[in-house]
C-alpha cells in the first residue's frame, strides 16, 4: 500500500477514435477515460462549480459583545456537517461539529450568543447545539423539520421558533430553556401541510425575534391563507395578525429582527410576483415597501434559499438574499433602497444558496457568503459593507476547502470505495462509486460521499476494504493526546459512506498505526497490518467475532514500513513490508499460528511503497520501490522462489499500488518523480505495457488502484490543485464477437437508399459500446474507397439506413458492420451477403426496353405467354400492351413448372439478342397462376411494328422496328396472325401473305414442328421478332401453333 507521509503530487492511454480501417485490434486490450477529481473540494459537473462552492449553506451570522462575527454553516459536501467559525480577533477558528444537517430547502442555520459569549446553534433535527463550559454539547429539545431560529432571552437562556410536521399539518412551534436546562414547547400555530406524504421541500417557513422584555414574535408563512403573518406572545395567549395581504404566496423565507424600540421589521418574498419586501413599523403604523424585483424568477424561484434582515442603530434597514451568481444587500439609506452586490465568480446549477447579514454594535453591516475567493476551490467569506451608495466592501477568508488526499488515500480491493484525508473536516472523506446495469457505459458512475471519522484529528492515515455491503476503514489517529490504531466500519448494510459508522480502538500501546493495510475475507474476518513507531516492529490485527487479537509479527531491528496485506485463497494473511534496518523488501505470511518472515530482494535500498495481492492461481505479486536505482520493480511469487523484474526506470516507482485481473496479470500504478506525472504499467501476458495517465501538473503521488472485473479504477493526488483525481479504466482478453449483417435481400429497386440490420454482438469482460458501418461494393471490407465511409451508432442500434445515396444500376453493393467494446477494441468486420441494384422500369415492360443494354432490371406480376424450355421462354403485360423474351445461356429456367399463364417476377439484365431486346442472366420466380393470355390479333404488316424508342449501337436501347411496318412495336409480344401459304424456305421457314404486307411474313419455327402445305390459307401464332437479319418475322409459338382455315 501506498506511504502515508504528509508529501505535496491527460493523457487518454488508449485512444480508439482514430481507427479508420476495418482490422480488429487484437486482444488483450486496455483502455483508460480522462482524469478527473474526485474529492468534494474539487470535483464539479462539467461546465459548472465544483461541489465544494457549498462550503457555506445555511449560513448564519451574529456579533458577541466584542462586535466580533461568529458563523453557523453547513459544510454541504463534507459530510453535510455543522460549522463553526469565530474571529477571535486576529484570525478566524473554525470548528467541525460534525452533526449532519438536512438540505431541505427550508433547512437552515441560525446562531446566538449568550452572556457568557457562549455559541448556541439551531439546526433541523432534534438537537439544540451549543458551548458550555469550553465544550460542545447537545441537547435533545423537539423534532425541527424546518426553519429553525434561535435566539437568547434576557435570562441568558435560548429561545427556538421552528417549523414542525405533524401528519397532515405544520405546526410553528416555540421553545423555551429553563436555567435548569429544561426545555419546554408550545404550539403557536397549526396550519395544513399542502404536500403531506411527499417528499416535497415546502414545509414552510418562521423566523424568532424577542423584545427588549424577552417577548418573543415569530413571523410564519401560514399555508392556509398563503400570505405573511406574525405571532407575538401576550400573557398565555399568542396574538397572530397578517402582515401583507396583498398577494397570494407572500411570505417565504421570512425573517424577523427588532430594534432597541421594539419596531418589527420582516423580509419576505412576494412568490408571486418575484419581489423581496419587507414590512416595518413606524410611529404611524406599518409601512410595506418592494426591496427588489427578482429577474427570471419564474423558472427559478425556488432558488432563493432565504432572506435575512438586520437594523443598525441608526435605523438603517439592511435586507439581503443570494439571487444568481452574486450576494445582494439592499440597504435604506435617505428613504432609499441602495444596492450592493457581492460576485460569486461562479456559476451554480440547481444550489440553493445562502447568505446572512447582522449589524454590529458600532452600526458595521456584516455579510456572510460563499463567494469569490481566491483560486478555484470553494470558500466562505465574511464582507463588511459601509458607506453610503453602493457602499465599500472588504472581505476575510472564513473557511475553504484545502487540499484533500495530500495525507493519505485508500481504497477497497474492488475499486468502489476511496478513503482520503479530509483536512476541512479534520477527519477522513470516504467517497464509494456505483456503477449501474441500466448505464449505457461500464465506466459510467455515480458518487456517494461521508465521513468515516469525526475528529479532530491532527494527523489521518487509512485503507478500506468491503465484504459485501459491510466497509472497514483502518485508521491511523494522531492527536495531541494519542497516537493509536482504529478501526471504522459502517453496521448498517448499503449505509456507505454516509453511515452510520462505528469506532473501535484496535492497539493503542503506544505510537501504532501507521503504513496500515487492511484486508476482510468473505466471512468478515478483519486483517491490518501496521507499523509500530514505538518499538520499530510490524504488527498484524485480527478481528473475529468481534474479538481483536493483536500479535507481533517482526522485531528483527526496525521494520514494518509501507505495509500490505493480503488474503490467499484460503483466507490466510500474507504481509509485504520495507525493513528499514536493512533497506529490504520482506515478506510475512501466517503457518499456523507463527509468523514467518523471508527477505524477497535486497539488491540495494528497496522495498518502500509495497503492494501485495493474490491472484486466483493463489500467487503472490508485490510492486515495490528501488531507491537506489529509482526505479519500480515487481516481485511474483511462489513463495520462496520469487521472481524479480524490473518494470519501470528513470526516478520513478514511489507510491506504487498494485492490482491483479483476472487472468493473473498484474496492473501497476506509480509516481513519476522525475516529471510529476502519474504513470500505468501493466504486464499483457508478453511484455510490460506502460504509460502515461496524467501529466497535468503535479500528479501522482499517494496512487492507489482497485480493480473489479475488468474494471479499474485510479486514484491519486494532485498536487497543483490540491485534490484526489481519478482514472477509470477496463481490461478486455476477448475483444467482441462478429456479428451477422442482413440486408434487403437480393436486389433492391431504390437507388438513393440502402437499410441493413445486424445481429447483436457480445463482450463478456466489458460489454460493447457502439457499432460501426460503412458501405461498399467488394463482398469484403476493402479498408478505403468507401461509398459510404465509416459511421457509429449507439450499442443499442443495431439497424442503418443511408438515404440520399447515387447507386450504380447492377452494382452490388454489400454493408460492413464492426463492433467496439468499451476498451475500445473493435471486433471483426462482417458484411452482408449483397444487395444489387436495379431499375424498376416503372414495373413496365415497354419501360425496361428503354433501357440500356447491360441494365439490371426487375420487373412483377408478369404473365408467362410461352411454356418456358431451359433455356427461354416469353412473358408479357396482362393488359398485352408488350412483351419480352428471357433468355438464360446457363439453362437455369424452371422448364418443368414455368408454363403459360403462370404469373411471375423476373430480376435480369438488359440486352439484345438478333436485334430483338432481351432479358439475360434471369432469375424467375412464380409467383401465381392466371388464365393462359390470349393471343393479340394483328395483320402481317402490323407485326414486329414501328421502331420504339430505338437508339442503336453498342448499349442500345429501346426496340428497332421494321421498315414499312405498320402499328405499334409488338416484338416479343403472343399475337396470332393469318395468310396464305406463298413459299417454303428450307425446313425451318415458310412465307404466309393476308395480302398487307408486299412479299408476305416470314414465319421461323423449329425443324420438328412441320410446314403447312402451299396454298393453303393458315393461322399462325407466336412472337413477333426481328430476325437474324432484320426482315420482320414472326417465331412460332412451337408444334401445332399454325392451322389451317380452308
Amino acid at each position: 500500500m501506498p506511504r502515508y507521509f504528509s508529501l505535496f503530487s491527460f493523457i487518454l492511454a488508449a485512444a480508439f477514435a482514430g481507427s479508420t480501417c476495418g482490422v480488429a485490434v487484437a486482444a488483450p486490450f486496455v483502455f483508460f477515460d480522462a482524469p478527473r477529481f474526485v474529492s468534494v473540494n474539487k470535483r464539479a459537473i462539467p461546465g459548472h462549480a465544483p461541489l465544494a462552492y457549498n462550503l457555506g449553506a445555511q449560513v448564519s451570522l451574529t456579533f458577541d459583545s466584542m462586535n466580533r462575527p461568529h458563523l453557523a454553516y453547513v459544510d454541504r459536501y463534507n459530510g453535510q456537517a455543522l460549522k463553526y467559525a469565530r474571529w477571535t480577533g486576529s484570525a478566524w477558528e473554525i470548528t467541525p461539529l460534525y452533526d449532519r444537517v438536512s438540505m431541505v430547502i427550508e433547512a437552515s442555520t441560525s446562531i446566538a450568543i449568550d452572556p457568557s459569549g457562549n455559541p448556541h446553534i439551531a439546526i433541523t433535527g432534534s438537537q439544540h447545539v451549543f458551548r458550555s463550559g469550553g465544550t460542545w454539547q447537545r441537547q435533545t429539545v423537539d423534532f425541527k423539520d424546518a426553519s429553525p431560529s434561535v435566539r437568547i432571552g434576557p435570562d441568558g437562556q435560548p429561545r427556538l421558533a421552528y417549523i414542525q410536521e405533524w401528519g397532515s399539518s405544520l405546526l410553528v412551534r416555540y421553545a423555551v430553556r429553563s436555567s435548569g436546562g429544561a426545555w419546554s414547547t408550545e404550539t403557536v400555530h397549526t396550519m395544513p401541510f399542502p404536500f403531506a406524504g411527499t417528499a416535497s421541500a415546502d414545509r414552510g417557513w418562521c423566523s424568532l425575534a424577542l423584545d427588549t422584555s424577552g417577548t418573543p414574535n415569530i413571523a410564519y408563512y401560514d399555508t392556509a391563507t398563503q400570505r405573511i403573518h406574525y405571532a407575538f406572545k401576550s400573557g398565555l395567549n399568542w396574538v397572530k395578525i397578517v402582515v401583507d395581504s396583498a398577494s397570494a404566496s407572500t411570505g417565504w423565507r421570512n425573517a424577523i429582527v427588532m430594534d432597541s424600540l421594539n419596531r418589527r421589521y420582516i423580509a419576505y418574498l412576494d412568490a408571486t410576483n418575484g419581489l423581496v419586501k419587507i414590512a416595518y413599523q413606524t410611529s404611524t403604523g406599518w409601512v410595506i415597501e418592494t426591496v427588489a424585483a427578482l429577474e427570471n424568477f419564474s423558472g427559478w424561484r425556488f432558488f432563493l434559499a432565504n432572506l435575512s434582515v438586520a437594523v443598525a442603530p441608526d435605523g438603517t434597514i439592511a435586507v439581503a438574499y443570494a439571487w444568481g451568481d452574486s450576494a445582494r444587500v439592499h440597504r435604506r439609506i435617505g428613504g432609499v433602497w441602495r444596492l450592493t452586490e457581492v460576485p460569486a465568480n461562479f456559476v451554480r446549477l440547481g444550489v440553493y444558496q445562502h447568505s446572512a447579514i447582522a449589524f454590529d454594535s458600532a452600526g458595521v453591516l456584516g455579510l456572510a457568503f460563499c463567494g469569490e475567493g481566491p483560486g478555484p476551490a470553494g470558500s466562505l467569506h465574511y464582507y463588511t459593507i459601509t458607506g453610503a451608495g453602493s457602499g465599500v466592501i472588504t472581505t476575510q477568508l472564513v473557511d475553504r476547502t484545502p487540499q484533500m488526499g495530500r495525507d493519505t488515500i485508500g481504497m477497497s480491493r474492488d475499486g468502489d470505495g476511496v478513503i482520503y484525508n479530509n483536512p476541512s473536516m479534520q477527519s477522513l472523506m470516504v467517497c464509494r462509486a456505483n456503477t449501474f446495469s441500466w448505464y449505457l457505459s461500464p465506466l459510467d458512475r455515480s458518487y456517494f460521499d461521508g465521513l468515516a471519522t469525526m475528529g479532530p484529528y491532527q494527523d489521518l492515515s487509512g485503507d478500506l476494504d468491503r465484504v459485501n455491503d459491510d466497509w472497514y476503514a483502518s485508521v491511523y489517529e494522531d492527536t495531541p493526546s494519542q497516537r493509536r490504531l482504529l478501526l471504522a466500519r459502517t453496521t448498517t448494510p448499503g449505509a456507505f459512506p454516509s453511515g452510520p459508522w462505528t469506532y473501535e480502538v484496535v492497539d493503542q500501546s503506544g505510537d501504532v498505526g501507521r503504513y496500515n493495510s487492511i484486508a476482510a475475507d468473505s466471512g468478515g474476518t478483519v486483517h491490518i497490518s501496521y507499523y509500530d513507531a514505538t518499538n520499530g516492529d510490524l504488527k498484524h490485527a485480527r478481528r473475529s467475532g468481534g474479538v481483536w487479537t493483536v500479535s507481533l509479527v517482526d522485531s528483527s531491528g526496525n521494520v514494518g514500513w509501507d505495509t500490505s496485506v493480503a488474503l490467499n485463497l484460503s483466507g490466510v494473511p500474507r504481509i509485504s513490508y520495507y525493513d528499514i534496518t536493512n533497506r529490504d523488501l520482506k515478506f510475512a505470511y501466517l503457518s499456523g499460528t507463527t509468523w514467518l518472515t523471508s527477505t524477497v530482494d535486497s539488491a540495494g535500498d528497496v522495498g518502500e511503497y509495497t503492494s501485495l495481492v493474490y491472484d486466483s492461481s493463489n500467487r503472490p505479486h508485490i510492486s515495490y520501490y528501488d531507491r537506489t536505482n529509482r526505479r519500480l520493480k515487481y516481485a511474483v511469487g511462489p513463495i520462496g522462489s520469487w521472481t524479480i523484474s524490473v518494470v519501470d526506470s528513470g526516478d520513478v516507482g514511489e507510491f506504487s499500488s498494485l492490482a491483479v485481473d483476472s487472468a493473473g496479470n498484474p496492473h501497476i500504478v506509480y509516481y513519476d518523480r522525475g516529471q510529476g506525472d502519474l504513470k500505468y504499467a501493466w504486464f499483457n501476458g508478453t511484455a510490460w505495457d506502460i504509460r502515461r495517465l496524467d501529466s497535468v501538473g503535479d500528479v501522482g503521488r499517494n496512487a492507489v488502484i482497485g480493480i473489479k472485473g475488468s474494471r479499474l479504477r485510479i486514484c491519486y493526488y494532485d498536487a497543483t490543485e490540491g485534490g484526489v483525481k481519478e482514472v477509470w479504466g477496463l481490461v478486455d482478453y476477448t475483444g467482441p464477437t462478429a456479428v451477422t449483417v442482413t440486408d434487403e435481400g437480393a436486389f433492391t429497386t431504390d437507388n438513393t437508399r440502402l437499410s441493413a440490420s445486424w445481429t447483436a454482438a457480445s463482450d463478456p469482460e466489458t460489454g460493447i459500446a457502439e457499432y460501426r458501418y460503412a458501405i461498399g461494393t467488394t463482398p469484403a471490407d476493402p479498408g478505403s474507397g468507401y461509398v459510404v465511409s465509416w459511421k457509429t451508432v449507439p450499442a443499442d442500434t443495431t439497424t442503418m439506413t443511408e438515404t440520399g445515396l447515387s447507386l450504380q444500376n447492377g452494382q452490388i453493393y454489400y454493408i460492413y458492420v464492426q463492433p467496439r467494446n468499451w476498451t475500445g477494441e473493435w471486433g471483426p468486420v462482417a458484411a452482408s451477403d449483397g444487395i444489387r441494384v436495379v431499375s424498376s422500369a416503372n414495373n413496365r415492360i415497354a419501360d425496361a426496353k428503354r433501357l440500356p443494354d447491360g441494365a439490371w432490371v426487375r420487373l412483377t406480376g408478369k404473365i408467362a405467354s410461352r411454356n418456358a424450355s431451359l433455356f427461354f421462354c416469353y412473358i408479357q403485360e396482362p393488359d398485352r400492351s408488350s412483351g419480352i423474351l428471357v433468355y438464360s445461356m446457363a439453362a437455369s429456367l424452371p422448364a418443368a413448372d414455368l408454363i403459360k399463364g403462370k404469373v411471375v417476377s423476373i430480376l435480369g439484365v438488359m440486352g439484345t439478342r438478333s436485334f430483338e431486346r432481351v432479358i439475360y442472366q434471369p432469375v424467375v420466380e412464380i409467383t401465381g397462376t392466371s388464365a393462359p393470355p390470349r393471343p393479340l390479333l394483328l395483320r402481317n404488316i402490323e407485326v414486329s411494328g414501328t421502331d420504339f424508342f430505338y437508339a442503336p449501337g453498342p448499349g442500345g436501347s429501346g426496340q428497332q422496328g421494321i421498315p414499312g411496318r405498320r402499328g405499334l412495336n409488338n416484338v416479343g409480344l403472343y399475337v396470332r396472325t393469318a395468310g396464305r401459304v406463298i413459299a417454303h424456305q428450307g425446313l425451318t421457314r415458310f412465307v404466309i401473305d393476308d395480302g398487307s404486307l408486299p412479299g408476305g411474313l416470314p414465319v421461323r419455327h423449329e425443324s420438328t414442328w412441320g410446314q403447312p402445305p402451299l396454298g393453303r390459307l393458315v393461322e399462325v401464332f407466336g412472337y413477333p421478332s426481328i430476325g437474324d437479319f432484320g426482315e420482320g418475322s414472326l417465331y412460332m409459338e412451337g408444334a401445332g401453333a399454325w392451322r389451317v382455315l380452308d
